[in-house]
């Protein structure tokens, strides 16, 4: 995988995993206890990076993760590592949410790691969540690609089906869509339009403009991870074509390790 860290994961036994978890959360509700609930993120690092040296803990903070696949690169940081092997987020939010379980989980298969778990200071007591996965790099490569529906009317549909599925077969399926979506607009800058506003109508009215990924000034193309409700989610997606002076949308869609290609024409 095309993944590179100063920093290699070291795998550790699921005692050892709480042994540290243990220390680092004991040290997390004393600097909570002692500071209070309405401070920023920053200042919750530093206290409970702090407090976890002088417990004995090994620790590296703002670990980089870069991530690259041909002209593509982007940095990750990790907010602390404890021992090489135990990831930790932390956050100052009202409540924790799937998209911050999906950000550590993204770190964890980035790296091969398998236990990670965040900690939030905002609320009036700490807010805690473990992370964890069993999946491999060989588990995240695509199984199946359905491509029955997918229309090609240009070169450049072909050049983006192609460079999906190069995408996906370098980094592996189940990251973040969005580290999908950035790559592909990086990997297509050069032969599409580009990220760009789109007429949006109604009746004969303009409505506005919505921000869509083009191919050129007819063809747009739309990546997600839709796991329920797949139907109703292209109903959806078709209304977005048919308010609009598109002719057709590229639907990529990423669902474990099946990944459907499909053309929706208005």
């Amino acid at each position: 995988m095309p993944v590179l860290c100063d920093l290699p994961p070291v795998a550790i036994e699921q005692d050892r995993f709480h042994e540290i978890d243990r220390t680092v959360t004991g040290c997390a509700f004393a600097a909570h206890n002692s500071l209070g609930r309405f401070f920023d993120e920053q200042i919750y690092q530093n206290e409970l990076l702090e407090r976890c040296a002088h417990s004995g803990l090994a620790m590296r903070s703002e670990l980089p993760i870069r991530v690259s696949h041909k002209e593509f690169s982007k940095i990750y940081y990790v907010d602390f590592v404890v021992e090489n092997s135990v990831p930790y987020e932390l956050k100052a939010v009202q409540a924790l949410t799937g998209a911050h379980c999906n950000q550590l989980l993204n770190y964890l298969l980035l790296l091969g790691w398998r236990h990670g778990k965040l900690l939030n200071f905002r609320p009036p007591s700490l807010e805690s969540r473990f992370i964890s996965t069993t999946l491999n790099d060989a588990e995240r490569m695509p199984l199946a690609i359905d491509d029955r529906e997918w229309v090609e009317t240009c070169p450049e549909d072909a050049l983006l089906k192609g460079r999906v599925l190069d995408l996906l077969w370098d980094l592996g399926l189940f990251l973040d869509v969005s580290l999908y979506w950035e790559a592909l607009l990086k990997l297509m800058e050069k032969d599409s339009f580009g990220l760009q506003d789109v007429e949006i109508h109604s009746s004969g009215r303009v409505l506005g403009f919505h921000r869509m990924c083009l191919i050129n000034h007819e063809t747009a193309w739309h990546l997600s991870t839709v796991r329920d409700h797949f139907e109703t989610y292209e109903t959806h997606l078709s209304r977005v074509v048919s308010h609009s002076n598109l002719r057709c949308l590229h639907w990529i869609n990423l669902n474990h390790r099946q990944v459907i290609l499909k053309t929706l024409k208005r």
